[in-house]
C-alpha cells in the first residue's frame, strides 16, 4: 500500500472540497458514504485492515476522490485494487457512472426499450430462445399462468424490473402449490419461463446453477464485434449464475473459447478450482465456441442501429439458447478479470 503517494494525491487535488459534497454522494449512494465505505473495506479488505485507523483515513480519501475524478463507484474501487494503482493506471478503467453517461446518450429508445424488457425482447428473438415463456401482470394473466402450468410443472420466475438475478425462484410443482404461487405472483409483475436444459459440458463446472456466457458486442461500420466474453457459474445451492449473488466468473480467450483467468467473485474471492465441483477454471473449454460466435454475430445484425449489447447464452442439449439480452450491460465483470477497456472503447467510433 502506497500510503505516501495516496496522501500526495489526496493533498494536491484539495480533498477538503471533495469531502465537502458527502451528502451529495451519500444521496446519490442511497446510504452515508462513511458507513458503506467502513462495511466495504472489511468486505473486501478483512477487519484487520479496516482497524488501522490511518491507512482507512487515507483510504477513505482516496475513495472520494476516485468517484468523484475517475468516476469509480465504492464496489469498483475494490475491485479494481484502486488503492494500488497509479493516475495512468485508474484512468485505464470505465466506471459505471461513466459507462451509464455514455448509454444514456445513445439514441434509438425503442430498440434500448426492447433490449431492457424481459418480454419484449423475448418476443423479437423468441426462435433464440428454445423455451416458451409468459408475462404475467396481475389478476388477468391467470388463465395464462394456469395453461402454463398445464404444459410445465417445473420453471423459473423472474420479477420484470429487477437485474443481477434478485428475486428469481424455481418452482415445481411437484412441491410448490400452485395457487400459492398465484398469491405470491399475482399482485405484480412477472415472467414465467420453461426450464434450460443445461448440456451436461456446462453442467460440469457446477450442475446446480444454469451456467451462462456472457458475450459483449458492438458494431462498426455494420460490422459486428466482440468486446469481451465471460462465463458466469453458480456456486453453492443457488440457481443463478450472477457475480452479485455470489456466483463466480472467468474471462473467455474469444479467438479459442477457454477461459484464461482465474475465476472471481464479485466480493474478491479468488479461485482456480471451482470451489464446489473442484473442475479447473483456467483452461476450460467452452463447448460449440465457434457456433455460438456465429450466432452471436448474426443477431447481433438484426439490431444495428444500436451499437453496445451484451448477449447471455447457455447451452441446451447441445445447441445454444438465449437467456436475455441487456442494452445497458456493464463493464465490471470483464474489468475486474484484468481486461481494462479504456483504449478499446476509444478506438470504437460509437465511444468518441
Amino acid at each position: 500500500m502506497e500510503n505516501k503517494r495516496i496522501y500526495k494525491l489526496c493533498r494536491n487535488k484539495n480533498i477538503a472540497k471533495i469531502l465537502a459534497r458527502k451528502k451529495v454522494i451519500s444521496k446519490v449512494l442511497n446510504e452515508d458514504s462513511d458507513k458503506l465505505f467502513d462495511r466495504l473495506i472489511k468486505e473486501y479488505r478483512g477487519n484487520e485492515f479496516a482497524k488501522d485507523k490511518e491507512l482507512a483515513k487515507f483510504l477513505r480519501k482516496d475513495f472520494y476522490f476516485s468517484l468523484l475524478h475517475y468516476k469509480i463507484k465504492p464496489i469498483e474501487y475494490f475491485l479494481y485494487d484502486f488503492e494500488n494503482l497509479s493516475d495512468y493506471g485508474r484512468k485505464q478503467f470505465v466506471g459505471n457512472v461513466e459507462r451509464y453517461e455514455f448509454m444514456y446518450s445513445l439514441p434509438h429508445l425503442e430498440v434500448k426499450q426492447i433490449l431492457t424488457d424481459k418480454y419484449k425482447c423475448y418476443q423479437k428473438f423468441k426462435k433464440y430462445y428454445g423455451r416458451e415463456m409468459i408475462y404475467i401482470d396481475g389478476e388477468n394473466s391467470k388463465n395464462d399462468f394456469l395453461d402454463f402450468c398445464k404444459k410445465h410443472s417445473k420453471y423459473i420466475i423472474k420479477p420484470y424490473d429487477t437485474m443481477q438475478g434478485y428475486g428469481i425462484k424455481v418452482v415445481d410443482l411437484a412441491k410448490d402449490n400452485q395457487d400459492e404461487v398465484w398469491k405470491d405472483i399475482c399482485g405484480g409483475r412477472f415472467v414465467l419461463e420453461e426450464l434450460i436444459r443445461q448440456d451436461k459440458r456446462m453442467a460440469k463446472i457446477h450442475p446446480e446453477s444454469v451456467n451462462t456466457v456472457r458475450v459483449a458486442t458492438y458494431i462498426e461500420e455494420d460490422k459486428v464485434n466482440i468486446l469481451f466474453a465471460v462465463l458466469r457459474m453458480g456456486r453453492g445451492n443457488s440457481v443463478i449464475d450472477n457475480a452479485s449473488a455470489g456466483g463466480v466468473v472467468g474471462a473467455i480467450d474469444i479467438d479459442s473459447g477457454f477461459i484464461y483467468s482465474i475465476g472471481k467473485t464479485e466480493i474478491g474471492e479468488k479461485y482456480i478450482l471451482h470451489p464446489d465441483t473442484g473442475v479447473c477454471i483456467p483452461g476450460f473449454q467452452i463447448p460449440k465456441w465457434n457456433e455460438l460466435k456465429k450466432i452471436i454475430e448474426k443477431i447481433s445484425g438484426k439490431i444495428k442501429n444500436y451499437p453496445y449489447i451484451s448477449w447471455d447464452f447457455a447451452l441446451q442439449d447441445g445447441k445454444w439458447v438465449m437467456v436475455e439480452a441487456n442494452g445497458e450491460g456493464g463493464f465490471v465483470l470483464q474489468q475486474m478479470l484484468g481486461k481494462k477497456l479504456r483504449k478499446t472503447l476509444q478506438d470504437i467510433d460509437v465511444w468518441k
